[in-house]
């Protein structure tokens, strides 16, 4: 879809874009002067206030996957696609608050995997790390995918340039400042998130009411099509509960494990902090969310013909005046720049301090706090080249985005939860559940079968059972990794603690 702006506004939009990217720079290049370790670089100093870390929790949360491709799928299939993200997702930061945030903080660690370490020691780190940064390479390459679109329909960038264009341009702040950087521009970034939707939402329902939003919002709900409010459907309940579980499990509980969400939690001031942190930007994300979802689903009432991709870009041209559109423009960049860079600094922290620091050779040379820093960096450009690998493998990007969530969900959600709550789990537990799951998962995703030992069960189920081959196989293989653990254990007593 054409913006049809002159090229005196498409000549205005570029410099705005130019002077909010190098505003970004700054940002970064001031948190740069705060830098003096590696913990100020990876978890702020462990000094981020609570209003800074539920900005940074929720600008990391609303990227690209829940305001680009999310509203595309609901768009076309309805709500149902927004189960896994925003819905689990948004349950995830509850459920992190509750369970996990205060003994994670606790602990004063860096990473994920570090916890691994502590607990079960050199082998879980390192599978836990194997399994982590690869899962980081679908989401970046999501954002990398989901700005160049907009870039694409607003300034004629052709979609490889502008992917990347938002690699080169957006991993540049990240590596000035590290976490400061992070969490800085998250909390601007967050400001346009926020006004960008407001607009969008007012002006749908403006448009659809003749000029009275409540009119409009009505109108949303009686007029469109019956399956955009359907999570499952009357002709297919038993699979498509199945499905909403699969989908819920994999959006709230695979996030959990993942570093960008503990990273947040690190570097809170306090664990009251990171807890707070996490209750109240899952409920504030979940709102954000519910604002382009409510217009995709619109869209079906207002554009003419339909659109493959994109479609909250293309209501905002259809919409909005050049001035609003603008602010929209500002919201998108914020948004997917917020996500990308949050991800880029996770994945590069476990690569860094999990995997190259811990090579034999490297130990051997005793680095300095210096050359650590500097291979940080380097780590957040390794990590960046292979996002931009991987956002042109040819994979859809909800695929690539179920797949980031599946991998954590299935190798790392049981152990971390055994090693938090299970005192008597031991390191070859923790390790066979990793391995489990994470085996099981890809020998499925190898094959292309999205349900569990797809085609063997349904020739041996009874027809009342039939249900059963639609198991999701992230759910089967989150099973495996339960078993795994289970059966690897020596003891098999749980002691529960109140944290």
């Amino acid at each position: 879809m054409e913006t049809n702006l002159s090229p005196t506004w498409i000549t205005i939009y570029s410099v705005v874009v130019i002077i909010f990217t190098i505003a970004m720079y700054f940002v970064g290049w001031a948190a740069e002067k705060r830098i003096e370790s590696v913990d100020d670089y990876l978890v702020a100093g462990r000094k981020l206030p609570l209003p800074l870390s539920i900005a940074t929790l929720v600008a990391t949360w609303f990227g690209a996957e829940v305001l680009l491709q999310t509203s595309d799928e609901v768009y076309q299939g309805g709500l149902r696609f927004g189960i896994m993200d925003p819905l689990g997702t948004g349950f995830c930061l509850i459920l992190a608050g509750w369970l996990v945030a205060k003994p994670m903080w606790k602990m004063h660690l860096t990473t994920v995997p570090d916890f691994f370490y502590r607990k079960f020691g050199r082998a879980t780190e390192i599978v836990a790390a194997v399994i982590l940064v690869p899962s980081y390479l679908g989401w970046v390459a999501t954002q990398f995918v989901g700005l160049a679109q907009l870039l694409e329909i607003i300034f004629g960038i052709p979609i490889t340039w502008g992917i990347i264009l938002v690699a080169v341009l957006g991993t540049g702040y990240t590596v000035l400042g590290g976490m400061w950087s992070v969490a800085w521009t998250d909390a601007i970034q967050l400001a346009f998130i926020c006004v960008g939707l407001i607009i969008l939402g007012y002006e749908a329902a403006i448009y659809l009411g003749d000029g009275s939003a409540t009119a409009g919002l009505s109108r949303i709900w009686n007029d469109s099509p019956k399956k955009s409010w359907e999570i499952v459907s009357p002709d297919h309940f038993a699979e498509d509960i199945l499905h909403a579980c699969g989908a819920l499990a994999i959006g709230a509980l695979g996030n959990i494990p993942v570093q960008d969400l503990m990273q947040r939690m690190f570097a809170a001031k306090s664990a009251s902090v990171a807890r707070h942190a996490c209750w109240w930007s899952g409920v504030i994300y979940i709102l954000m969310a519910a604002v382009p979802l409510t217009v995709a689903i619109a869209a079906n009432l207002i554009l003419t013909e339909p659109v493959e991709s994109g479609v909250i870009t293309s209501m905002a041209v259809k919409l909005l005046n050049p001035i609003l559109l603008l602010l929209f423009v500002l919201a998108v960049i914020s948004a997917v720049l917020s996500t990308m860079d949050s991800a880029t600094m996770a994945a590069a922290s476990i690569l860094g301090q999990n995997l190259i620091l811990h090579i034999p050779t490297v130990k051997h040379w005793k680095l300095n706090e210096k050359t650590v820093l500097r291979l940080q960096r380097v780590c957040v450009v390794v990590i960046a080249g292979l996002a931009l690998a991987t956002a042109f493998s040819g994979r859809g990007t909800y695929e690539l985005l179920r797949d980031a969530y599946s991998m954590t969900l299935v190798g790392l959600f049981v152990p971390l939860m055994a090693g938090l709550y299970w005192k008597e789990v031991t390191p070859r537990a923790a390790l066979m559940g990793m391995l489990c799951g994470s085996i099981c998962w890809f020998l499925h995703w190898l094959v292309d079968w999205d349900y569990a030992l797809q085609g063997w069960l349904e020739p041996i189920l009874p027809a009342s059972l039939s249900w059963l081959a639609q198991i999701p196989q992230e759910l089967f293989s989150t099973f495996a990794s339960l078993l795994g653990t289970i059966f690897a254990a020596e003891k098999w007593k749980f002691t529960l603690e109140r944290h």
